[in-house]
């Protein structure tokens, strides 16, 4: 930068960004802060530059400043102390660099200071066991980063702060109840994903979330709660009901949960809750559940539910009880749900044909019911609805496949049928599935002639048709299009016969043309499912659990 830059005498603000050149353009350049004395009257400094790597000392004489912002850079040396010097300073936003080394403890006492993020860098070291400023912060974000240590109670004392991000780090130690404060005005606080390992008071010297309602009785205030994957055990030994009357979205996956404590059950305020991969056992019934929530999203995955006679949740919209090990015939949830997903678990019986009251949702529904025992057909209606992903695979269906997107359809994205009992042929009402990527047919009794007019879908990226009594040649025809944007096409174990033409293999642009392709998994955009598929390579099965785009 021209050090003239800083010497302006009536400057105050100066915003400056500079992006990656095209591919291929890319040269060995460093843009330089000067390093001689700053002065000015310059209150707002942004500046946004891969080409940024290091923030001179001379930063602190800067002293009029309230607004400093060098995130998603590539600063990689330590931070300056002389950060502390900035008193007028209200906003500093670091993040999204490479800043290593501790953390200069001189910006914890800036008295103005409001909005604070180091968050993903590679800073080390502890938080200070106190503070003399930070009356004014209302959100602190220092998650992913290498800090270690115990987590200061001060933190919860500030009386501005709302919001608490130490996620992705790894502190450990014991978390003093004593100290919170009933005047914090916290409302979304993250711990999860460090090393945490118990939480202490004077009356219970060590007690790994016994009493979760315990812990959190002063942050009357919280609204958000992040404490999954976390070494902690939570469980119920009180009949305390403690209510945080503002608490919407609580995530505990992964926290060795065991039960449906009065803590969880009780939120009446809360939307979103996330308890997967946990040791919840049990059943789930009218008589055992007494749900005081509105929940819209909730995760049970990965636990060991055994039974589900009855859904507390009527305004469920996201309901995820996969890899569990629930039994019996399939339970419709309530008609509000528009993702659904119950798969590997010991389901079995017919689909009943209530399920199509879903789908009649002006959104699409997922609908993922692999990995189970269900036979019988598939009900007729569900390829008349809204349904976005349809995944069967891995059960005893059979039957002919019932027609899909019968009048032209921009919603149905997945349709996985593979490893049933399907049979006879396809229905051409696929070819109006405009928007489909992944159509997944593979391992079972479908006697057809190779499916030509699927060239024409616009999307189609995934076409499995393996191990089925598919015959007779691989044809196709001038007015049609040639699957053109496939990233895999698995025609093995069938009957065809003739030769393979080479139309095909010219037109598969979509394994050849890359340069336009974001570097992802297809499904990744929807988070609540991911796309696989089963390919042979070299002679081996290999089950893609996720597939690049």
């Amino acid at each position: 930068f021209p050090e003239d830059v800083f010497h302006f005498p009536y400057l105050q603000k100066f915003h400056f960004a500079i992006f990656l050149r095209e591919s291929g353009q890319e040269q060995e350049l460093e843009l330089k802060f000067p390093k001689t004395n700053w002065s000015g009257p310059l209150k707002s400094l942004q500046v946004s530059s891969p080409y940024l790597q290091e923030l001179p000392d001379s930063i602190g004489n800067l002293r009029s400043l309230e607004i400093l912002d060098l995130s998603h850079s590539n600063l990689r040396r330590p931070t300056p102390v002389s950060l502390g010097n900035l008193t007028q300073l209200e906003y500093l936003d670091l993040s999204h660099n490479n800043l290593s080394g501790p953390i200069p403890w001189s910006v914890f006492n800036l008295t103005q200071v409001q909005f604070l993020d180091f968050s993903k860098n590679k800073l080390e070291g502890s938080l200070p066991s106190q503070v003399s400023g930070l009356s004014q912060l209302s959100i602190l974000l220092f998650d992913h980063n290498f800090l270690s240590g115990r987590v200061p109670t001060w933190l919860f004392s500030l009386p501005s702060l709302v919001k608490l991000m130490l996620n992705n780090n790894k502190l450990n130690g014991n978390f003093e109840l004593d100290k919170l404060s009933e005047r914090s005005k916290l409302e979304q606080l993250s711990l999860s994903d460090n090393a945490l390992s118990s939480f202490t008071s004077a009356s219970n010297a060590n007690y790994s979330l016994p009493n979760l309602e315990d812990m959190f009785l002063k942050l009357k205030s919280l609204e958000t709660l992040y404490l999954h994957n976390s070494p902690l055990s939570v469980s119920d030994n009180s009949n305390l009901s403690v209510v945080l009357p503002h608490l919407d979205t609580l995530w505990l996956s992964s926290c060795n949960i065991t039960e449906f404590s009065n803590f969880l059950t009780m939120q009446e305020s809360l939307t979103y809750l996330d308890i997967s991969n946990n040791s919840i056992q049990g059943q789930i019934t009218q008589k055992e559940n007494n749900w005081k929530s509105y929940l819209q999203y909730l995760d049970l995955s990965n636990n060991f539910l055994t039974a589900l006679k009855y859904y507390p949740w009527k305004n469920i919209r996201f309901l995820k009880l996969g890899s569990n090990l629930l039994e019996g015939p399939l339970l419709v949830p309530p008609i509000s749900t528009t993702v659904f997903s119950i798969s590997k678990n010991r389901l079995n019986g017919e689909i009943p044909s209530s399920i199509c009251n879903l789908v009649d949702s002006e959104f699409g529904v997922l609908l993922d019911l692999a990995h189970n025992n269900l036979s019988g057909a598939i009900p007729k209606c569900l390829g008349l609805r809204n349904i976005f992903i349809l995944d069967l695979q891995m059960n005893r269906f059979h039957g002919n496949i019932p027609d899909f997107c019968v009048e032209e359809n921009y919603r149905l994205q997945t349709l996985n049928l593979n490893n049933n009992d399907f049979d006879g042929s396809l229905p051409e009402s696929l070819a109006n599935c405009v928007d489909l990527e992944v159509l997944n047919l593979g391992n079972n009794k479908i006697n057809d002639i190779f499916p030509h007019w699927l060239g024409n879908l616009p999307r189609l990226q995934v076409l499995a048709l393996r191990s089925n009594y598919f015959h007779g040649q691989i044809t196709h025809f001038e007015n049609e299009s040639h699957f053109s944007t496939l990233r895999i096409l698995d025609l093995s174990h069938n009957k065809f016969s003739g030769f393979l033409p080479t139309t095909y293999f010219t037109s598969f642009q979509g394994m050849m043309s890359l340069a336009d392709v974001q570097m992802g998994y297809i499904g990744a955009e929807d988070t609540y499912y991911r796309v696989s598929v089963a390919v042979t390579m070299k002679g081996v099965d290999i089950e893609l659990e996720k597939i690049l785009t």
